[in-house]
């Protein structure tokens, strides 16, 4: 798969932004009270801008402020609610600024303020298609209705973690849904009728390639979490560095 370059950001740079606001962007999505597919919805989307806001300019906020301002934009685009805006405002602040304590934590009065100005500047850089992201997830539940339900939520986890690759920049989402099945298929020999990938409109050469992509995610995913404000000191002395997509799977291939 074609690797994207970013503006002005080296390949390790743009590897640890991508991973980096995915784990944020979950931990936060896991504090707030929506509705489970709602939550889920914005999340997802909200990940896939801030990628698409990286793959054009360098982030002059805190990656997680980015972060944010995507996750506001994300909910105003699909349930708006300034009650649950208050609340990504109030749980973004709790996470970047307390570490694994939220004991008696409010977020200052200028915090929703900042946010605001911080989702103006995203509206500023991005266009207005960026902001309406095609979700794979209810085209994957219609290919994989049939599926044992154990398998299909497997999978439906596979294609979460496609988030942590350039997937969802490079591929339309019934690429998406035949490469989490294909991942699923490669790493545990699931039980798919032979001819699964003409249900997506696919050839196995098109499944391979974006197939190659989720199985490179599960390695990133194995090689990355999310880093607390209390971690960061520690992960900097280590060096911590998140794979390139692209490179996992090679040094793999070349070990064996």
């Amino acid at each position: 798969m074609a690797e994207l370059h970013y503006n002005g950001i080296d390949g390790n740079r743009q590897a640890n932004l991508r991973v980096d606001t995915f784990w944020f962007i979950d931990a936060l999505s896991r504090l707030l009270n929506f509705y489970r597919y709602d939550r889920y919805r914005c999340s997802a989307a909200a990940t896939v801008m801030c990628q698409r806001l990286f793959s054009r300019q360098r982030p002059y906020y805190d990656h997680r402020e980015v972060a944010t301002a995507c996750m506001m934009i994300a909910k105003r685009n699909y349930t708006p609610n300034d009650a649950q805006i208050d609340q990504i405002c109030n749980y973004s602040f709790l996470l970047i600024h307390s570490g694994e304590s939220f004991t008696k934590m409010v977020a200052p009065d200028g915090w929703k303020e900042r946010m605001l100005w911080v989702e103006r500047v995203v509206f500023s850089f991005l266009q207005h298609d960026d902001m309406k992201v095609d979700l794979p997830h209810d085209l994957f539940h219609y290919h994989t209705r049939f599926i044992q339900p154990a398998l299909r939520h497997f999978c439906y986890q596979l294609l979460n973690d496609g988030l942590l690759s350039t997937a969802f920049l490079v591929f339309p989402r019934h690429y998406l849904v035949a490469g989490a099945l294909y991942a699923g298929r490669t790493m545990f020999d699931l039980p798919f009728r032979y001819d699964w990938w003409e249900q997506c409109e696919l050839n196995p050469d098109m499944v391979q390639e974006v197939g190659e992509s989720f199985l490179e995610s599960q390695e990133i995913r194995q090689q990355s979490r999310f880093i607390l404000p209390s971690d960061k000191n520690s992960s900097q002395k280590s060096g911590r560095t998140v794979p390139e997509v692209g490179r996992c799977r090679k040094r793999n291939s070349e070990a064996n």
